[in-house]
């Protein structure tokens, strides 16, 4: 035994799937993750387990290949009316409560427009794009109007915005870096997004939106933000392992814990015993493979390519 945790044959603790998921403090409090990998139909599905959805308007975005983390992506070409949806009488809302975080890739297309909605309230509070300047707004009409970052967005290309609302004071972390303009008044007390790409006055975005993730009365820190940008592929919500194995056993590329729902992913690049992994956001957690994966593993697949001495970097989001 290692403290309460029994341990596997070379002598690491092992843990629970359920330990393992709550061992990363971004992922406590993750209201919703829109992965946008699903590539068609006229909804997103969010793999948080709340499972929100939003559906798209008359006018719908378009799907596109041209994505930040592989897969697919939404693509706005600022068409009137074009939005997606996410507050309807049928499913419970998205709130946010300080302190709260939205985190989004953008991909700007130049435009004409002033402003283009990415995640908003209407036209009350949320996200918008300057089009014409290339900064980030967090407006929050009731107290104070528009909170614009100092830092860039880069036009076509993608670009890692992470928006931290702690105690009323509100900043950006853009790329991974983290912005000197320290909003301290007209932070809000609550979100709660009902729309994306469009709003009331017409404030359209041209773009594409991949990866939205939201965090709900959880105080991000700047250097959360960074390794969101530094390390994308990690952030999957129910559990990101980094594996670290013995040359040559393969790893399946994911195994599904849970019905229509993320599973554990594993690098396609298995690392021998010994060697650290390049991406690591947090102390190791060793877990014996008897311990993995619960509804939907195919045990046949862990015969003869786990053992106990499989050692895994366990990164939970």
């Amino acid at each position: 035994m290692v403290g309460d945790h029994p341990v596997n044959q070379m002598g690491f603790p092992v843990r629970s799937v359920n330990q393992v998921r709550h061992s990363h403090p971004l992922g406590r409090r993750v209201k919703a993750a829109f992965t946008m990998k699903e590539g068609g139909g006229l909804s997103l599905f969010d793999s948080s387990p709340f499972r929100y959805s939003a559906t798209f308007a008359a006018s719908a975005p378009t799907w596109t290949n041209v994505s930040r983390a592989g897969g697919a992506a939404l693509r706005f070409d600022s068409a009137v009316g074009q939005q997606v949806d996410f507050l309807y009488a049928a499913v419970a809302n998205i709130l946010l409560v300080d302190p709260f975080a939205v985190a989004f890739w953008l991909y700007p297309i130049p435009t004409g427009s002033a402003f283009a909605t990415v995640w908003s309230n209407s036209t009350v509070s949320g996200i918008w794009y300057r089009s014409l300047t290339r900064a980030i707004d967090w407006f929050e009409l009731a107290v104070g109007g528009s909170h614009v970052s100092s830092l860039l967005l880069t036009e076509n290309q993608w670009n890692h915005v992470v928006v931290i609302v702690n105690a009323g004071t509100i900043r950006f972390v853009i790329n991974g870096a983290l912005d000197p303009t320290v909003h301290a008044t007209g932070g809000p007390a609550s979100f709660l997004p009902d729309r994306m790409g469009n709003d009331p006055s017409a404030e359209r975005l041209n773009g594409i939106v991949d990866g939205l993730m939201a965090w709900d009365r959880f105080a991000m820190r700047p250097d959360d933000a960074r390794q969101l940008y530094l390390y994308p592929g990690d952030v999957i919500l129910q559990g990101s392992i980094q594996r670290s194995s013995i040359a040559g056993k393969a790893a399946p590329a994911t195994i599904t814990t849970g019905t229509g729902g993320p599973g554990w992913f594993f690098p396609p690049s298995p690392l021998p015993i010994g060697v650290e992994p390049a991406r690591r956001i947090g102390p190791p957690i060793y877990v014996s493979p008897g311990f993995l994966p619960g509804p939907g593993y195919d045990p046949a697949l862990r015969r003869g390519r786990w053992d106990d001495r499989t050692i895994f970097d366990v990164f939970e989001f």
